[in-house]
């Protein structure tokens, strides 16, 4: 198994020297690395298949084996109630804290109805009459048929909602829908498992093509299965791959232990809110990042049969053909999907017919798959989620500006582990920035960086996940999305709450287009 951390790695001792006392010395800590529990019992096994050496009794080995499991899982234990116990203490100074009285509440929820309720929505978007656009995921390959390449015939579709929650369409694709814009002329662009498609108003697929993206991916493995051996020659291949094993976690270990002191002599020149530092610290990184994920990929390339190996490689290349972010402005579509090497991010730029494409910026580090991007003004704006940042790019990759801050409590800040998850613009220029949280939240923001309120604060806990939001200006209402239900929640605004900013223009929002 491999344990995929690199997102992490590049913020977390970050996060803890901006959110240090600013009166006290600046020391950052880097947390110890342990494997997965899927791995750790990889591991086990691997122990458990070791011929016991110096006299050592097998059970003794076993032994050592289930208290390394235990020890494991009562500190994830712990850390799931220092968790929740942290969080419920944010909570109840939220409730004090006069900045965070959100200017919206609850008013209803949207579920899908028949044949797609229960399956996931990637994100939506609304068309110019007010409806939602809704990207619904199709049956997902199980694992055997992932495992031979094969895919289900029903990939997924786009389902137009009413504002109430009636379904009025249904429009059925033949990729998995997984990003979702609106042009200012009414085309529908949608982006998905490699793939982008143009679609008019009524739903009729105009065009589709592989994503630039695609070219520099790796080819597909074959999946062959070895012929067993037997005797002699089973018993010297058995005892030649636990040595390599070995050998692998050794280096593992080691390039685990040049990263931590690499990472406690960089996190030294941090200072709060420095982006320059900050990107002085990911770049000194960058190399033992890449070194500890080359062991741990030749670790899992030697615990696994080939079988399995190659089935990660088709899950891994499944992964990067994701496309979390789209965007479309007056000339181009932006989209983002997973760079070809490493874990981060990369955003590319075409034409609205999906020539000329270029890749515009890279590189960017998300977390638990999100990077989402939108376009104002022709400009590209990115919700750089693990360095808490909105980012603002001109259409050629050039980096014009930022704001953000890392910070668990004020309100014109970013907190959670990865935030913001998602932006959108209104015709007004303002900007909403969406948290997955905790909280999970919406805040207003000016084009500039102005903090000017919090829109709504949502009645449930997410997690580390997408939080798609759209504003209509007409009604004052928000629509954002529940990952975890499977469901889309209305926001109106609360009885006796100043009118929002936003109402100044009651044109579509610009974040359509």
């Amino acid at each position: 198994m491999i344990l995929f951390f690199a997102a992490g790695l590049f913020r977390a001792p970050a996060a803890r020297a901006q959110e240090a006392d600013a009166d006290k010395p600046k020391t950052t800590t880097v947390p110890a690395l342990t494997l997965t529990a899927a791995a750790a019992a990889d591991q086990c096994e691997t122990d458990k298949a070791k011929p016991a050496t110096s006299g050592e009794p097998q059970a003794k080995a076993s032994k050592a084996a289930n208290q390394q499991q235990e020890a494991m899982q009562q500190s994830i234990a712990a850390a799931q109630e220092a968790y929740q116990k942290e969080k419920h203490e944010m909570q109840e100074r939220l409730k004090k804290d006069p900045l965070w009285r959100p200017s919206h509440e609850q008013v209803a929820v949207i579920k899908m109805e028949g044949d797609a309720q229960g399956r996931e929505i990637h994100s939506f978007c609304r068309d110019k009459e007010g409806n939602l656009l809704i990207c619904l995921a199709g049956r997902a390959p199980n694992m055997v048929e992932s495992l031979f390449g094969k895919v289900a015939t029903d990939r997924g579709s786009i389902v137009k909602v009413s504002p109430d929650g009636k379904t009025l369409r249904t429009w059925k694709l033949a990729i998995e829908p997984q990003a979702i814009c609106l042009a200012a002329d009414s085309a529908i662009y949608v982006g998905g498992s490699g793939k982008l498609c143009k679609l008019d108003y009524d739903g009729k697929v105009l065009a589709s093509v592989d994503s630039a993206a695609t070219a520099s991916l790796p080819p597909l493995p074959e999946v062959k299965k070895e012929p067993a051996l037997t005797g002699a020659e089973a018993e010297a291949a058995k005892t030649a791959k636990l040595k390599a094993i070995a050998e692998a976690q050794k280096k593992m270990q080691e390039a685990v232990a040049d990263y931590q002191k690499i990472a406690r002599e960089a996190a030294k020149d941090l200072k709060p809110n420095d982006e320059a530092a900050m990107e002085a610290y990911q770049s000194k990184l960058r190399e033992p990042i890449e070194k500890l994920q080359e062991t741990q990929m030749k670790f899992a390339e030697l615990s696994v049969t080939p079988e399995q190996r190659a089935m990660q490689q088709r899950m891994q290349r499944e992964r990067m053909l994701t496309i979390t972010g789209m965007a479309v402005s007056e000339r181009d579509l932006f989209f983002v999907c997973s760079s070809a090497q490493g874990f981060g991010f990369d955003v590319w730029r075409t034409d609205r017919d999906f020539a000329h494409a270029k890749k515009v910026v890279e590189h960017l580090a998300g977390c638990c798959g999100q990077m989402d991007v939108q376009s104002s003004g022709g400009d590209l704006w990115v919700a750089h989620n693990s360095r808490h940042k909105v980012e603002h790019y001109n259409r050629d990759g050039k980096k014009v500006g930022s704001f953000g801050k890392t910070d668990r409590t004020s309100a014109d800040g970013f907190g959670g582990c990865c935030e913001p998850k998602n932006l959108r613009f209104t015709a007004g220029d303002l900007l909403f920035a969406c948290e997955s949280g905790p909280p999970t939240c919406v805040k207003r923001f000016s084009k500039d960086g102005k903090f000017l309120g919090v829109a709504l604060i949502a009645p449930w806990d997410s997690g580390c996940v997408r939080v798609t939001t759209e504003y209509d200006a007409a009604k004052d209402r928000f629509y954002v999305l529940n990952s975890g239900e499977r469901t889309i929640h209305v926001f109106a605004k609360k009885a006796g709450a100043k009118d929002s900013p936003e109402t100044a223009s009651l044109t579509t929002p610009s974040s359509l287009n």
